[in-house]
């Protein structure tokens, strides 16, 4: 069944007292996302001419083609997928990819739906298209400018800061030694100081490694950072931390392990401050197509008011959460558990082989 734009919506030569069909027609034309109509298999049954600049054709050029015909052999499998979520839930989804087109590489975020006919029958898939690689373009710069913030402060904190403080508990030990040594009372007051600034200063280098974790930035280090997270949360010593390290772990791109930790460290940070949580947990594994990253507290969770949730999450941190993800091609999930408390994860596919063409 392939399916032009023009009869697959309306016909302009209707009779005059049904205007609807060709009313949709002239919309679907006119419209700037890209509007297409695809059997399960990805074949595409029709194409508005948005679709079609896309791929830098027309309308007719790519009616009636599969994928590979279209040059988006490596999407063939995740088209097929998608629609076929879609065909078994019956109901409009959400995905979001990157595909090479006559513009470049975008960012698009596609609406599937079942096309049914007038006896409800599932005769296909329709896919509204927007390209939303400006805003996605603008949230990476508002992900990166925090990034290049936390990483310039724990360097001032570094190496501006910690050193005055040392150079202070050198001082206080100094004069300690001093007034003690005339005898005046006052010594252990001087002692107490370089003490107390000991601690800020320990304090300080806890915060400064939470802040800067340049080993990150080549890739390497995920385990080792999220076990000093777990030692960060237990040195508080009102919650119990435990992470869960994975027997095997794959090399991920620097800017992956950066976000995975980033994503971890907003949780934690949630969990502790909000939750009323007793007990956490981080645990990071390698399945055979993903690696997976979860957080989990025993905390109170989140309000059952919808009005009340949302402000919950605004106010948590779980957009910035949501736009990582999306920057490393993840998923984030959150679960409430059956016995309190919720758990964060965040599913970041492997890359898949490319499948030979027989």
């Amino acid at each position: 069944m392939e399916i032009s734009i023009n009869n697959a919506v309306s016909r302009r030569d209707q009779p005059a007292g049904n205007c609807t069909g060709e009313l949709c027609s002239q919309i679907v034309l006119a419209a700037s996302d890209a509007v297409f109509l695809c059997g399960p298999d990805g074949r595409l049954l029709l194409a508005n001419p948005a679709c079609a600049a896309l791929l830098g054709k027309t309308a007719d050029e790519i009616v009636g083609c599969e994928p590979a015909q279209l040059q988006l052999l490596e999407m063939g499998e995740v088209i097929s997928e998608q629609n076929e979520k879609v065909l078994a839930s019956g109901k409009a989804r959400m995905f979001e990819f990157s595909l090479a087109t006559a513009k470049g590489v975008r960012t698009l975020l596609v609406t599937k739906g079942v096309y049914r006919d007038a006896t409800g029958a599932a005769h296909g898939v329709f896919g509204i298209v927007r390209d939303v690689s400006e805003f996605r373009g603008i949230e990476q710069e508002i992900i990166d400018t925090s990034d290049r913030e936390k990483q310039r402060l724990g360097r001032e904190l570094r190496e501006n800061f910690c050193q005055h403080l040392v150079g202070i508990s050198l001082l206080g030990n100094v004069l300690y030694e001093e007034l003690s040594r005339t005898g005046i009372e006052q010594a252990e007051f001087a002692r107490q100081i370089a003490n107390l600034v000991k601690e800020v200063v320990s304090e300080v280098r806890t915060l400064e490694k939470g802040l800067s974790v340049t080993h990150l930035e080549q890739g390497g280090g995920l385990v080792e950072a999220l076990e000093d997270l777990a030692e960060q949360v237990r040195s508080g010593g009102e919650i119990e931390c435990v992470f869960r390290r994975p027997n095997a772990w794959p090399l991920l791109q620097p800017q992956t392990a950066m976000y995975l930790f980033r994503i971890a460290q907003e949780a934690v940070h949630n969990a502790v401050t909000h939750s009323q949580a007793r007990r956490l947990q981080i645990r990071l594994s390698s399945k055979r197509n993903a690696v997976v990253l979860s957080v989990r507290d025993d905390g109170v969770g989140f309000p059952e008011k919808e009005s009340e949730l949302r402000e919950a999450r605004a106010r948590i941190g779980f957009p910035i959460m949501h736009f990582r993800s999306r920057a490393i091609g993840a998923k984030l999930e959150v679960r409430h558990l059956p016995h309190g408390g919720i758990e964060v994860i965040s599913t970041v596919p492997k890359h898949k082989p490319r499948r030979k063409r027989r």
